[in-house]
């Protein structure tokens, strides 16, 4: 069985690395699949899922498996609110967060399945491509 002082600094430990504040701040947002998130920390995937691990055993995570597709939320149990809490409004204003949560919209734009299918490619996707250029008309 698990001591207070244990899960305590469990708790402290998962929440002391700012990849893993990123994370909370992004999922905060609403749930999200490891590519979702591998492409908004700009991480390997590798790197991303030890992440996710240590904030699970830390109770800080709940995930489900959709197929393939692994997500992740935030957990809801009454002893990881206030943790959760206290994080995530000592980052709220933190100009990263900020980016994540906006390029998170754009990922978001893309259907999770057509996402995930691109994997490290998912750059090339129509949302992703650069804007092109107007037509610059040449004058008489």
């Amino acid at each position: 069985m698990e001591t207070p002082l244990g899960r305590t600094l469990g708790i402290a430990k998962a929440l002391a690395n700012p990849a893993r504040l990123r994370l909370l701040a992004v999922l905060e947002t609403g749930e999200c699949c490891v590519c979702q998130l591998t492409a908004v920390l700009g991480l390997a995937p590798s790197t991303v899922s030890a992440h996710l691990s240590e904030l699970k055993r830390a109770g800080l995570l709940l995930d489900r498996k959709d197929g393939k597709i692994v997500f992740y939320r935030l957990a809801t149990a009454p002893d990881a609110k206030p943790w959760l809490k206290q994080a995530l409004a000592g980052i709220r204003a933190d100009g990263q967060v900020a980016a994540d949560r906006a390029f998170l919209e754009r990922v978001r734009a893309v259907d999770v399945q057509t996402f995930c299918a691109a994997g490290p490619r998912w750059k090339l996707l129509p949302a992703f491509r650069p804007a092109k250029a107007p037509a610059s008309r040449s004058a008489r």
